[in-house]
């Protein structure tokens, strides 16, 4: 069997559910982005881990994604106006990763543009496990100045694959 690359195609439907999430941003596969204006998310997978699933001949890898959301520049708005979007952006993000409504696709990665989600994700579905706060983070390639420094939050997002281990990948 052919190789499946599992974290392209992963990528791809995250960035698809950030977009849907935090109307009007931007979402890109990679981690390494800069844009000069404009809410956007980064991504990077972190870590993996591999557990046999003990009823099947299956492996469980449980993808690690850090989801950088950038919020605006830190001198841009009036004093206390981002971090007060910050804020709100968060709940929405924690409540739209970790929606269990009946019915839904969106622990298997839905989104609008990928409504049935990704078959190879595991039954337990997604988890957005937490986030933390940098309010240093460079937004280009210089970022040096404070003008140039960003407000965003990253998220730490678990989604699991069941692969068979007779696949090669």
């Amino acid at each position: 069997m052919a190789n499946y690359n599992h974290i392209d195609e992963m990528l791809t439907y995250i960035t698809a559910m950030q977009r849907d999430c935090v109307a009007g941003s931007d979402a890109y596969p990679g981690f390494y982005h800069w844009q000069e204006s404009g809410m956007y998310w980064t991504n990077l997978v972190s870590d993996a881990n591999i557990q046999l699933d003990e009823n099947e001949d299956m492996d469980i890898r449980i993808y690690t994604v850090l989801m950088r959301l950038f919020i605006d520049k830190l001198t841009a708005g009036f004093r206390g106006e981002k971090e007060a979007e910050m804020y709100t952006t968060i709940s929405r993000v924690e409540g739209y990763f970790n929606y269990r409504g009946n019915g839904t696709r969106r622990p298997f990665l839905a989104s609008a543009t990928y409504p049935n989600g990704l078959n190879h994700v595991h039954p337990i579905g997604i988890r957005l496990e937490g986030w933390a706060l940098d309010v240093n983070a460079a937004g280009g390639a210089g970022g040096g100045n404070s003008a140039d420094r960003w407000l965003s939050v990253v998220f730490s997002l678990q989604v699991p694959f069941a692969i068979s281990i007779e696949e090669d990948v």
